[in-house]
C-alpha cells in the first residue's frame, strides 16, 4: 500500500466513499481510519492522516486551479469558507 496518493485507503487498501467535494478528510468505512483526500486531474487521491504536511504542500499547489463542482450549489463565500476550514484542519493536524 502506498503511504500517500493512493486511489484507495492508504491504511487498509479498501475503496473509500467520499463526498463530492474536491478535497477534505473522511473516515474509511472499512477500517475507521481518518484520511485526507484531494482530487487531482479528476482522480481522487487518499493520504494517511499523518501526512498532513505533504497534503498541505500539495493543496497549496492545487488551490489556484482547483474547481468546486457547480452541482454543490456553493457561492464564492461558501468556497472560501470551505477552503479556510480545510486549511485550519490541516494546521491542527501538523
Amino acid at each position: 500500500m502506498s503511504p500517500a496518493g493512493s486511489p484507495k485507503c492508504p491504511y487498509c487498501d479498501q475503496e473509500i466513499v467520499a463526498s463530492e467535494l474536491p478535497f477534505g478528510s473522511v473516515e474509511c468505512g472499512e477500517c475507521g481510519e481518518r484520511v485526507w483526500f484531494l482530487t487531482v486531474s479528476g482522480e481522487r487521491a487518499y493520504f494517511k492522516y499523518e501526512a498532513a504536511a505533504l497534503v498541505q504542500r500539495l493543496f497549496e499547489g492545487l488551490i489556484s486551479g482547483q474547481r468546486v463542482p457547480r452541482e454543490l450549489g456553493l457561492d464564492g463565500l461558501d468556497v472560501v469558507e470551505m477552503v479556510k476550514a480545510f486549511e485550519d484542519e490541516l494546521e491542527e493536524a501538523l
